[in-house]
């Protein structure tokens, strides 16, 4: 589900990410969009309660994720303004799901077989270093831009709800930051081991 979902995401802002500079985050949600942002809403409430829940309740990080995403869709919906902007934020998040997935389900496995083990070991450097460019070094100066223009220049989305949306917005990124320092850190560490063992 959680592929199906990031497919749909990024294939449905692809298009409209190539139209940054023209793109008005306060403009009235087209019906596709609508569609969209409802799919998302109910794929967040699905995956929280069917999935999150039940098998990772204490993986905080994703919990927090999927209510501020969940909040901000339904400051999209409830406004009937910015969907546009949920697909941009989705894009960013949903990228590397696909490959997020494929790690998950090889870590699980990968003390059954060989096949999964060497799936594990040769995905997670290729998922970090994804991960890090999409989330750090792509995705900071994108939501820094997205930040200002939710905030600053779209006045059509009432200030109750543009407040909320920017701090969910800002609770992502900082997440994915702590995220990318967690990736981050055993593989500088691993670097660091082989250097000294070569000396």
């Amino acid at each position: 589900m959680s592929s199906i979902h990031a497919a749909l995401c990024c294939l449905a802002a692809w298009e409209q990410i190539g139209e940054l500079s023209h793109l008005r985050l306060d403009s009235k949600n087209t019906p596709y969009q609508t569609a969209l942002a409802q799919f998302s809403l109910a794929y967040m409430l699905s995956d929280t309660l069917f999935y999150v829940l039940p098998f990772t309740p204490t993986d905080f990080m994703f919990v927090v994720h999927h209510v501020i995403s969940g909040l901000y869709v339904v400051g999209v919906l409830y406004t009937g303004l910015g969907a546009i902007s949920s697909s941009i934020m989705f894009f960013l998040g949903e990228i590397t799901s696909p490959l997020l997935n494929a790690i998950t389900v090889a870590g699980v496995l990968r003390h059954t077989s060989k096949l999964f083990q060497q799936t594990y070991r040769y995905l997670s450097p290729l998922f970090s270093v994804a991960f890090v460019v999409t989330r750090t070094l792509l995705g900071v100066p994108m939501v820094g831009w997205f930040l200002y223009t939710l905030v600053a220049r779209s006045p059509g989305i009432p200030l109750g709800w543009r407040l909320p949306m920017a701090a969910c917005v800002s609770t992502g990124i900082l997440g994915s930051q702590l995220w990318t320092a967690k990736l981050l850190g055993p593989l500088i560490a691993e670097k660091l081991a082989a250097l000294k063992k070569k000396v």
